[in-house]
């Protein structure tokens, strides 16, 4: 973020509470101006919306939320999503940094997807949603002013960029703060480390935090619990990987699944959506994250397509990250796949009805829920 401008996104879940922390922030020191933004409705809902985002595209769009509100890229820019935030490897929490091929510069990005997600995971049952929101914040700000995130070190710091909220509540517990060794860097730093070194007393120093905590979480658990109910942010239920010497199988599952009100990704059904658009990034992105099973149909037809390929590795690869069930193959032959061992559990085609199958699959929507 700028050493003058610092923006922030406000979100319509915290405006309030977070418009105010940037207006004390202010009041406390004169070298960085926090300056609270809202978006067109056009730009946020790309970003308050469920689903799944890219940080290219995530931060993208916080660059013209940016130019929108007449600032340049000299000023730095902090946006929240509510969608599955990832890059090449992983689901991330935040992005964002100094790197010299930074496109575009100077901004990050939040996912209070993934903060909510990892919280409902956590053993500690206290969320405060606020405290993490505000430590990201004075990460970025560190960031720009020339701290080096700890990586997976734990210091109870705020400039630590660790993957799991359990160590990041180490931190949490007693409020956002740098710790001894960022300390003694800011002080050293003329004006602006000093500055930003009050940001988080200032924050401690709220009358009614607790009052803020608690608004703020209810907020967001309150949101998510709406896109629970809407197939947790994913795009569909279901995506089909098959071959297009099985089309005819393919076509016939499709149907029935949508006759079941199964939101299915048939790559027929949504030729319009796929025209023009580079398939083998697509598809790897849709199989990895933007479904909440993936069927493969297993056949002699599958392991010879090169289009499967792309589709079955981006669906390990989730499987993988996730930890859990996200592959239902069906076979229509004998045919062994590579990637899916013996041991798994396969439905056979041959000896199953079309209408069973999708009766399975609905089990599992629901048994999910």
């Amino acid at each position: 973020m700028s050493y003058q401008i610092a923006l922030v996104h406000l979100h319509l879940d915290f405006e309030q509470h977070l418009a105010e922390l940037l207006r004390k922030w202010n009041a406390t020191q004169n070298v960085v101006e926090f300056v609270g933004v809202r978006p067109s409705r056009r730009l946020e809902h790309s970003l308050l919306t469920p689903g799944a985002i890219s940080d290219d595209e995530a931060s993208r769009i916080a660059a013209r939320i940016r130019t929108e509100a007449g600032y340049n890229a000299d000023d730095g820019i902090i946006v929240f999503t509510e969608k599955r935030l990832f890059d090449d490897d992983f689901y991330q929490l935040f992005v964002g940094g100094r790197e010299v091929d930074e496109d575009p510069p100077r901004v990050a990005v939040l996912s209070v997807q993934f903060m909510r997600r990892v919280y409902e995971n956590a053993k500690n049952r206290d969320p405060r949603f606020f405290s993490a929101i505000v430590s990201n914040l004075l990460f970025s700000v560190g960031i720009d002013v020339g701290l080096a995130d700890h990586g997976n070190e734990t210091r109870g710091c705020v400039m630590d960029f660790c993957g799991f909220m359990s160590d990041i509540e180490i931190g949490l517990a007693k409020g956002p703060v740098f710790c001894e060794e960022c300390t003694r860097i800011l002080k050293s730093i003329p004006n602006i480390g000093p500055a930003v070194l009050a940001l988080p007393e200032t924050f401690k120093r709220i009358n009614d935090i607790e009052d803020a905590e608690r608004d703020v979480t209810k907020a967001i658990l309150l949101r998510g619990q709406q896109y629970f109910a809407d197939k947790e942010g994913f795009d569909y239920d279901v995506a089909l990987s098959f071959s297009g010497s099985d089309r005819e199988y393919a076509e016939r599952l499709a149907d029935q699944l949508r006759l079941n009100d199964i939101a299915v990704f048939y790559d027929r059904s949504e030729q319009w959506n796929l025209w023009g658009r580079n398939l083998q990034i697509h598809l790897a992105e849709l199989y990895r994250i933007r479904a909440r099973y993936c069927i493969v149909l297993v056949s002699t037809n599958y392991v010879t397509s090169r289009w499967t390929k792309v589709e079955l590795e981006a669906a390990l690869a989730r499987e993988f990250e996730q930890g859990d069930t996200y592959i239902l193959p069906v076979r229509l032959d004998d045919t062994e796949l590579s990637g899916l061992l013996p041991t798994r559990a396969f439905v056979d085609a041959r000896r199953e009805s079309v209408e069973s199958i999708v009766a399975m699959v609905k089990s599992k929507l629901t048994t999910q829920h």
